[in-house]
């Protein structure tokens, strides 16, 4: 990698180790590894949905994943779009949750609806916003514990009250790289083809069921 620019942001410094080293490891986890190119189109990926959310520079993006390959690229995919991640530690109660959202002014939260993930973190976020699963319009939520939380994407689903990554990825799609561009991250200089992916919108029928101040922070949130 050529020595790193003045300004150069996190996520054009992803993009930069993908266009240089695409093939070699960028994340090995137990049972989940990726590589710096899956890594930098992954997170691209993410940033088209936020801006097709109507993400703007400078949101909150809150981040309730357990450690994955994943929560990295949802994190970096934040950054390209120009937003700040706000990561939420996966052992939180609902209480917790709904006060750092809160403080941290968020306004979209990825999460998952694995059945595998334990504490379930759908509900947690049903603990924390009880009028949740009644609300009728998941692209644009009015929580009362949460008035600014615009919406809830999960990475499975269906669950009530959450919007599902498949269902923005047609939208997500027709967002351009020169976008990204716009958004601070300067990708298009780097060399690195992020050209968008439309990814398969599975059927409902085929889906699994399904700032912190002032508060200290568990250990860890693994």
């Amino acid at each position: 990698m050529s020595e790193l620019a003045s300004g150069m942001t996190c996520g054009a410094l992803i993009l930069e180790a993908a266009a240089a080293h695409s093939d070699a490891d960028a994340i090995v986890l137990p049972g989940d590894r990726m590589t710096y190119g899956g890594f930098a189109s992954g997170a691209a990926g993410w940033s088209r949905v936020f801006l097709a959310l109507g993400i703007t520079k400078g949101d909150h993006i809150g981040i309730l994943l357990p450690n994955s390959t994943e929560f990295m690229k949802v994190l970096f995919g934040a950054m390209l779009a120009g937003a700040v991640p706000v990561p939420i530690n996966t052992r939180y109660r609902g209480a917790e949750i709904a006060a750092m959202l809160v403080d941290a002014d968020v306004v979209t939260v990825v999460t998952t609806n694995d059945v595998e993930q334990r504490p379930s973190l759908i509900e947690r976020l049903y603990e924390a916003f009880p009028d949740l699963p009644s609300t009728n319009v998941p692209e644009r939520l009015a929580l009362e514990r949460a008035p600014h939380l615009r919406n809830i994407v999960i990475t499975q689903g269906p669950s009530l009250g959450f919007l599902h990554r498949g269902d923005l990825s047609a939208s997500a799609a027709g967002i351009a790289s020169d976008t990204l561009e716009e958004c601070g991250a300067h990708p298009l200089h780097i060399g690195f083809d992020i050209a968008p992916q439309r990814l398969p919108v599975e059927p409902c029928g085929n889906r699994p069921p399904g700032s912190t101040a002032g508060r200290p922070l568990p250990d860890d949130r693994s």
